[in-house]
């Protein structure tokens, strides 16, 4: 992985707008154990990260690193997307260029994960820079050089001892979102202490966020072949969804593990649903769109269900959905199979309490003020990565899952949007390599 900017070019540019079926996509740390891998992928060993990371700066320190105000995502994102999703593209590019992170969603660039009735609640965020505030620069790629730019190092990052005399001061109200679900960053500093009031100040666009980095930068963690991507980022014909997914993920786990150590807070850390055996379902349907992904149907689950209680007749299915429509339909297909001769109640795990639509208005649009709830619910979902087998299909909630359990999940799930996925009997051979 690591630093590509030498391969691109800088330039300026405008882009065009992107299209409103995109802009609306919707796209913690938990480690699980399976009884025999089958893979060769280990993560790396801690201390050897391949993605460069940022001088931390301490409260002592004078060293000007730029610092990049992480805000949110596009105003149409979700828990899952804003959280994992544009969260850490930003951190990549923070990585990129060894720029001091500050997480601080601004609720009116994140509109449908803010609840002014927690969020708006703390100490606020002041900022003065004497420094200025700085422009990210654009990056083309070389290899296909009719491709749209995407966020490149900011402007004058060649002169950090320059001085501004123009002084400018910043407050942010509330607690910033963030600390309502996640510990802080692992980057050794405050960003309310003085010694960060000197930092030049950086923040990305609306359109360096979407489309530029979303669709264009080469380096983007992404929830599916998105239609807008260009020659070289788009998802080759030849390629397998693993293959496409593989980078991504694996730079998604360094992020959240070594380089920040991203955790959430213990009223959110997923429970083990079985210390051994347990397969988690993903079903995304309410508006879920797109010209390259489709609502995934409860019967195409049941197959796979069924091979796997074959195999681990002791298992448990943990089952996320935003659908309550979803849920009924999976206990008629399940009860109508004769395949499958387990309790549906004494089998199946799901959270009965979590708001689900029943139409294609998703949660998070349909709750009104109750952001918080709708967080703390995907949040959750999250018990999918500590489950040993997954089954999806393409969505930011499965992403972060992959995500959060990196290699394991990688190599022991089905996507079921994939043409090239496994069989139902490859994934029993699949879970009797794993179990012996």
């Amino acid at each position: 992985m690591g630093p590509i900017v030498e391969h691109f070019e800088s330039k300026t540019t405008n882009t065009k707008p992107f299209d409103d079926e995109e802009k609306n996509q919707q796209p913690l740390v938990h480690h699980h154990r399976l009884s025999k891998p089958i893979h060769n992928t280990t993560p790396p060993k801690k201390g050897t990260s391949t993605i460069s990371s940022p001088s931390a700066l301490s409260n002592n320190s004078t060293t000007a690193h730029p610092l990049l105000h992480i805000a949110g995502g596009d105003a149409g994102a979700a828990a899952g997307t804003a959280f994992f999703q544009y969260t850490l593209n930003q951190l990549y590019y923070a990585s990129l260029y060894n720029l001091l992170p500050v997480i601080w969603y601004d609720g009116n660039q994140s509109p449908h994960i803010y609840d002014f009735s927690v969020h708006s609640k703390g100490r606020g965020w002041n900022m003065t820079t004497t420094t200025g505030i700085w422009n990210a620069t654009d990056i083309y790629n070389q290899t296909y050089p009719q491709n749209p730019p995407w966020p490149g190092p900011p402007e004058n990052l060649s002169n950090l001892t320059a001085k501004n005399s123009t002084i400018i001061s910043l407050y942010f109200s509330g607690n910033g979102i963030w600390e309502s679900y996640f510990e802080p960053l692992n980057t050794g500093y405050d960003p309310n202490h003085p010694s960060c009031q000197a930092l030049p100040y950086i923040r990305l666009t609306m359109e360096q966020l979407n489309p530029k980095i979303n669709f264009y930068a080469p380096w983007a963690m992404r929830s599916w072949n998105y239609k807008r991507q260009p020659e070289g980022i788009k998802k080759n014909i030849n390629d397998t969804f693993q293959t496409w997914f593989k980078p991504q993920r694996q730079r998604a786990w360094t992020l959240i593990e070594k380089l920040y150590s991203i955790k959430l807070k213990k009223d959110l850390l997923p429970e083990n649903i079985s210390q051994e055996d347990c397969l988690g379902i993903h079903i995304r349907h309410s508006d879920k769109s797109g010209k390259n992904r489709r609502r995934v149907e409860p019967n195409e689950f049941i197959p796979y269900i069924a091979e796997y209680l074959r195999n681990l007749p002791n298992g448990k299915i943990f089952v996320a959905t935003d659908s309550d429509a979803v849920l009924g339909s999976l206990q008629r297909r399940w009860r109508r199979n004769d395949n499958i001769t387990h309790s549906f109640n004494e089998t199946v795990v799901y959270d009965s309490t979590m708001l689900r639509s029943n139409t294609k208005i998703p949660t998070f649009k349909a709750t009104g003020d109750s952001k918080d709830r709708t967080n703390r619910e995907v949040l959750r979902d999250n018990r999918l990565a500590s489950c040993q087998y997954m089954l999806h299909g393409l969505s930011a909630v499965s992403e972060a899952a992959h995500y959060l359990s990196w290699p394991d999940l990688h190599h022991q799930s089905v996507n079921l949007e994939d043409p090239d996925r496994l069989s139902v009997i490859d994934f029993g051979k699949l879970i009797k390599e794993t179990t012996q």
